[in-house]
């Protein structure tokens, strides 16, 4: 099984405590709670409408893949108040609890496993029970335990074994941790399971926008005030290294591979607009190997395909 690819290998300690420090200090600043979980649920449905609206299915008779669910499948969960069957993948297993941790070290290692049982103990445990109450308050069909996991890749036809015919895939920040030739045999497989009449929205966090290196320190909340010499530092200090792997494709070359595995681009527009902006100066703009605003306002892309 291939390993988890959510750190990444030759960091050293020092850069590592420091990235967790800042993901710490932004998970503290978020939301928890029934506003964490309603803002989610908002965000589900608006994705499930457009599934509805494109395909004029009844999302209660149809199925659903999210790609890509992480340590906490909160989206797989509400999912399972729109839909009749609800799968989901991810190279890491679900922790839901402590003793998950141990199967995660097992599967995807002491760092991954390390990582999810702090948060666990930290958050998760106090957040998981607000976050059930919240959405079976607001999704009356909401049915968690009919969510079926599947660890493994999604490049992998073994996995895709488990999984029946789908009417709509989702998948958020995911896509661009898959390395390109796996990401290609997923998108394949993708197409092949999908109905004919489906939909797949995926919004992957892309590598030439200004939140595309995955440093901590940047973020849609933050980079405005950030210092301007360090806008767009993944895309021009060799030295820049996220605790994460990215394979580093710009937004036309994912609009390539969708259209290489035979999907049609519906929708292809940047949630968080022009964010940055203010530091792309003319200055700026000459240092940056590209200058194209379509890929240096990247920021949080949403696909539609079909």
């Amino acid at each position: 099984m291939k390993r988890s690819n959510s750190s990444q290998r030759g960091l050293g300690l020092g850069r590592k405590a420091r990235n967790a420090a800042r993901l710490l200090r932004n998970r503290l600043a978020m939301t928890s709670g029934e506003d964490a979980a309603l803002s989610q649920i908002a965000d589900v449905t608006r994705h499930v409408e457009s599934f509805a609206a494109h395909t004029g299915k009844d999302p209660a008779l149809s199925t659903v893949l999210e790609i890509g669910f992480g340590a906490r499948p909160r989206r797989a969960f509400l999912l399972s108040g729109f839909f009749e069957r609800v799968y989901a993948i991810d190279l890491d297993a679900p922790v839901l609890s402590l003793r998950d941790a141990a199967r995660t070290w097992r599967k995807n290692g002491m760092e991954r496993a390390l990582k999810s049982a702090a948060r666990h103990m930290l958050f998760d445990a106090r957040d998981w029970p607000r976050f059930h109450e919240t959405a079976k308050t607001a999704l009356p069909n909401y049915a968690p335990d009919k969510v079926q996991f599947a660890v493994g890749s999604a490049g992998e036809q073994s996995v895709w074994n488990e999984i029946p015919p789908i009417d709509f895939a989702f998948s958020s920040d995911v896509f661009e941790h898959i390395e390109p030739g796996d990401l290609d045999r997923m998108l394949g497989l993708l197409r092949t399971n999908l109905a004919s009449d489906g939909l797949v929205v995926t919004l992957p966090m892309v590598f030439t926008g200004i939140l595309g290196g995955h440093d901590p320190a940047w973020t849609r909340w933050t980079a405005d005030r950030m210092p301007a010499d360090q806008a767009w530092r993944h895309l021009t200090d060799p030295e820049f290294a996220p605790d994460t792997y990215l394979n580093r494709l710009s937004r036309a070359q994912f609009a390539d591979a969708f259209q290489q595995a035979g999907f049609e681009i519906l929708k292809d527009h940047a949630l968080l607009g022009r964010l940055g902006e203010r530091h792309l100066t003319a200055e700026k703009r000459t240092a940056l190997p590209l200058q194209d605003d379509y890929e240096l306002f990247s920021n949080r892309v949403e696909f539609h395909l079909a």
